[in-house]
């Protein structure tokens, strides 16, 4: 086990569970970018353990292993969503978007009127580019509760 992921573990640990002693860890996984482990520690003379989840995104703990699950699909959901702009911009409706515009600031800037078929063709792509990004949104949402 790497030292530097015990030693952050240990302080989620006692961080969450202040008077907290005799912390050992006694399990860990590889998670993501980072490690899922289990700490035991004593509070108050009783011997208790807890899930701590280190990636790079989040770290947190789980005193149950349900609450373990939701921690474990918040660091995944933080490490999907990092970069999910980038999803969004750049596909095709994104790319045909950009191609547009950038044809009609040319067109504008030399002065030449604007198509109206190009009109016709850059709202289609904008209405198609706005209508996924909230279908994409209502579907997160639609899963997540």
């Amino acid at each position: 086990m790497s030292r530097k992921v015990k030693q952050d573990a240990i302080a989620v640990v006692a961080s969450a569970k202040h008077r907290s002693v005799d912390h050992v860890v006694i399990s860990q996984d590889k998670f993501l970018d980072g490690h899922v482990c289990k700490v035991s520690y004593k509070e108050d003379e009783n011997s208790e353990s807890i899930w701590v989840v280190l990636t790079k995104a989040c770290k947190s703990h789980a005193e149950v292993d349900s609450q373990l699950i939701q921690q474990m699909n918040t660091a995944v959901d933080k490490k999907e969503n990092k970069f999910s702009w980038v999803k969004v911009a750049f596909n095709t409706t994104g790319w045909l978007a950009i191609i547009l515009i950038s044809a009609a600031v040319y067109m504008l800037v030399q002065a030449q009127e604007i198509p109206e078929f190009m009109k016709a063709a850059f709202l289609t792509v904008i209405g198609f580019y706005f209508g996924g990004v909230v279908k994409q949104k209502q579907s997160q949402e639609k899963d997540n509760g």
